[in-house]
């Protein structure tokens, strides 16, 4: 796959899905369903666990995963207004995305700035093929949506964070988005890392970066 072919299926608009909860209700989600998406606070089950799980219902086909991630760091100031920002985005019935995560800011411990002061969005992208890749068609979804969140976010005013995951990549472009595979990092990271990271070929075509 090239970056031409992720290229022409990128002509993607993502029309906002307005019943998306505000920050406040959806954390005290016991797993209500907000306009196609159920919405659950695990904190409330899981105490060392501080995130809202929001899954699309019922859900796009696609494949199991196979370790990509995208985080969305913004400043903990701006945190309420950036999740109505992207929630209607990544929630769009356009969206190439069936399930994210964003953190319960008031129930993290504060001494975890990766989560709280970073981090405090994840997307799971998943391949659309029943043999575990992407198509290009999909790819080029997901690269508007990346485009598409942080162009929204800039837009809103949102500040971006000083603690993007050290675990992570970004591109050039990026100013909130970051990249991980967690079946080939770790959350610690090093420039080894990195480096490995910024060869993937998901990242480097999402990030439109020459091979």
């Amino acid at each position: 796959m090239s970056n031409a072919e992720v290229a022409r299926h990128a002509n993607v608009s993502f029309t906002p899905n307005h019943g998306v909860p505000t920050y406040e209700v959806a954390k005290q989600s016991t797993g209500e369903i907000f306009a196609g998406w159920s919405s659950q606070n695990k904190a409330f089950k899981y105490k060392n666990f501080p995130f809202i799980k929001f899954t699309r219902t019922p859900a796009k086909d696609e494949g199991r995963s196979v370790g990509d991630k995208f985080h969305i760091s913004v400043a903990q100031k701006d945190m309420a207004k950036a999740f109505e920002v992207v929630g209607k985005l990544i929630n769009s019935e356009d969206s190439p995305i069936n399930s994210w995560k964003a953190t319960d800011v008031s129930r993290a411990d504060p001494r975890d700035t990766r989560i709280s002061q970073g981090a405090q969005f994840t997307l799971y992208p998943k391949p659309d093929r029943t043999d575990g890749t992407y198509s290009p068609e999909h790819m080029g979804k997901i690269q508007a949506l990346v485009k598409a969140i942080e162009q929204a976010l800039q837009e809103a005013g949102i500040s971006k964070s000083e603690h993007k995951p050290a675990s992570d990549v970004s591109a050039p472009a990026w100013g909130y988005v970051s990249y991980r595979n967690e079946d080939r990092s770790n959350r610690v990271g090093s420039e080894s890392q990195s480096a490995a990271l910024k060869q993937e070929p998901f990242f480097k075509l999402i990030a439109g970066i020459a091979p």
